[in-house]
């Protein structure tokens, strides 16, 4: 009886967090205007998304951690992708295989789809990046909708360095899973 109660609160938390009341308590703020995903380089040997994910089975009611760090070549040198994915316990219920996987923009998609009892937290950090022409104050992390709408994410700190290609993101407050990226 107490985890059911416990399950209605969790989901009555996001549906009125997530409505549009005009009075903002989800950890994300909405965006309707458009935002532009920052491009990774290209790698000069292969598919970026064919070879930059992992997963692993975490138990939510245990918590867990899940890490990627890999890096390629780009036309401009070395590019890295480093990303620590945290859960709490209680987060969910039962064991799930938790996918991490970085495409072509300075981003992450994590499956399978579904929200949490509690925020997980995301460290993602990208070097390498071409930031040259791109105001750093212009760049922040987004949850990206499929129907094309952007949310700020909350996290404790943002690091944009433009000369060395730094975009990192410390402790993003994840409150379901779905694609995060940095975007102008």
């Amino acid at each position: 009886m107490k985890k059911i109660l416990l399950a209605l609160f969790a989901l009555s938390l996001f549906y009125f967090g997530c409505s549009d009341s005009g009075t903002n308590v989800n950890p994300i703020s909405s965006s309707t205007s458009s935002k532009t995903a920052i491009r990774l380089p290209s790698n000069i040997s292969e598919s970026i998304q064919s070879n930059y994910f992992v997963s692993k089975v975490i138990v939510g009611d245990n918590g867990g951690s899940i890490e990627l760090h890999n890096g390629y070549l780009g036309k401009n040198g070395k590019v890295t992708i480093d990303a620590e994915l945290s859960v709490p316990s209680g987060a969910y219920s039962g064991s799930k295989n938790i996918t991490m996987q970085v495409g072509n923009d300075a981003g992450i998609d994590f499956s399978p789809s579904m929200v949490f009892n509690f925020p997980l937290t995301l460290t993602l950090k990208f070097t390498g990046v071409d930031l040259k022409g791109v105001d750093p104050n212009s760049l922040n992390f987004y949850y990206f909708a499929p129907d094309g709408s952007t949310q700020l994410v909350q996290s404790d700190s943002i690091i944009v360095d433009v000369q060395s290609g730094t975009l990192e993101v410390i402790n993003a407050k994840l409150p379901h899973f779905s694609r995060y990226t940095w975007a102008k």
